[in-house]
């Protein structure tokens, strides 16, 4: 029947006993807890969820540079949920220093998504990840690997599947590269772009104005996060023909082997297919 401590018959025992185990069931746990304790919890949650969900809508970071409770700006996730508790007294008694289920500030969330957690090993391991901190404590926590990032996995999965879409984000990472590789490189998209601008805005033109918009930065085409594509290819779109521009300074001025690189690159960056998948993948 398998005697090792990974067969599946000693998994189905351990099962069948936690499951035999009555004061492990969550139901007869929560039955433990009285009704205030359970409305507290329950609005404590609703409150995190809340907040996180309006964080995530906003594109917004949840963690702060310091989350002590005597620094004043604690992170968009804590100030959140401190304004809201300063409309509600009752809200105020149960969440951040106040709350006795979990402190937000004692756990490193760098690496949480959400609700969730991602599936690195520093979040998952069995002795030393997040889980198995948190299990110390709370041992009918559970571990939920977070749809988001499950999503995100899947979406940069399903492009490896289709060869075009692949060389696609391929040749989009290059071209981003050679561009933003120097600071001088940098400047002179910088340059070219306020070239552009000024042309656009003497013409009467209308432009995109605010945060963020018309600089490329130092976005990367990454492997698992989805938005990093995105960041890409908005950026690329608002910075097309500066990204031309540079590109063919390269091909006039650098050694060899960037010259050779960035020739490639442009003959990419003004090919049919490219530009199609661009507007496509946006």
């Amino acid at each position: 029947m398998g005697r090792g401590p990974n067969s599946y018959h000693r998994k189905a025992e351990k099962s069948l006993l936690d499951l035999m185990n009555l004061k492990q069931r969550i139901d007869v746990v929560l039955q433990r807890q009285n009704a205030e304790e359970i409305q507290n919890n329950k609005l404590r949650l609703q409150v995190s969820i809340e907040a996180a969900c309006w964080l995530t809508f906003q594109n917004c970071p949840f963690k702060g540079h310091d989350e002590s409770e005597n620094f004043e700006n604690r992170g968009n996730f804590i100030e959140l949920i401190k304004f809201a508790a300063s409309f509600d007294k009752r809200l105020e008694k149960v969440v951040l220093q106040n709350a006795h289920v979990l402190s937000y500030h004692d756990l490193n969330v760098k690496n949480i998504r959400g609700q969730g957690y991602d599936g690195a090993s520093n979040m998952r391991g069995k002795f030393n990840g997040l889980k198995a901190l948190l299990l110390k404590d709370s041992p009918y926590a559970y571990y939920v690997h977070c749809f988001a990032h499950r999503l995100q996995l899947a979406l940069v999965a399903a492009t490896r599947e289709v060869i075009p879409i692949e060389q696609f984000f391929t040749k989009l990472a290059i071209i981003i590269n050679l561009v933003d590789a120097s600071p001088k490189r940098h400047d002179e998209l910088q340059h070219a772009q306020q070239i552009e601008i000024n042309d656009k805005i003497a013409n009467g033109d209308e432009i995109e104005t605010g945060r963020g918009l018309n600089q490329i930065g130092s976005l990367r085409a990454g492997d698992t996060r989805w938005s990093s594509h995105l960041n890409s290819i908005n950026s690329l779109l608002r910075l097309y023909n500066p990204t031309g521009e540079v590109l063919q300074t390269i091909i006039n001025e650098e050694n060899r082997t960037q010259r050779s690189e960035a020739d490639v690159a442009y003959d990419t960056l003004k090919s049919f297919e490219f530009v199609f998948l661009l507007h496509l993948m946006n």
